[in-house]
């Protein structure tokens, strides 16, 4: 799947999202910039490189990993990557549901025996447990919130 990052307000459907949510969607495939970079502020182009840095860290397990879409009813939306070493995790949330914390999110495909080390908060966790209780997305507040997840796997 090619995706494309493109301008805020879009150009065709005049929606306007974050430029972070925009990029996680379109990491989830093979990144493309489709919008005018040369009016982006330099905030944006600033977080677009870093964006597209981490891309580059878990392109790999994105083209070539083994991929699961996640479900957890209508408000979350999440599609995870395994390969032998890494899961690479995306999280988006279009509207926040009101007075409801999401539950965890059941991940897919890993090893039951296997540890795997969570990037954002060094937090060990193990394969079974990842898979029958889940993983908290960690979602920031609000709507049109999106999360990049990163799993190594330890032994």
């Amino acid at each position: 799947m090619a995706a494309w990052v493109t301008d805020c307000p879009n150009p065709t459907t005049a929606r306007t999202t974050p430029l972070v949510f925009r990029f996680h969607v379109a990491m989830a495939g093979v990144l493309g910039i489709g919008g005018d970079l040369s009016t982006w502020p330099a905030a944006d182009l600033s977080l677009a490189t870093e964006l597209i840095a981490t891309y580059r860290e878990v392109r790999s397990a994105v083209q070539h990993g083994r991929q699961y879409r996640l479900v957890h009813g209508p408000a979350l939306t999440s599609v995870a990557y395994v390969t032998d070493d890494e899961v690479v995790v995306f999280g988006w949330r279009i509207t926040e549901p009101f007075g409801r914390r999401p539950a965890l999110m059941r991940l897919v495909g890993l090893d039951p025996a296997a540890e795997y080390r969570d990037e954002r908060t060094g937090t060990v966790h193990i394969g079974a447990t990842l898979m029958a209780s889940g993983i908290d997305m960690a979602l920031p507040a609000g709507d049109h919130a999106s999360v990049l997840i990163r799993l190594h796997r330890l032994r």
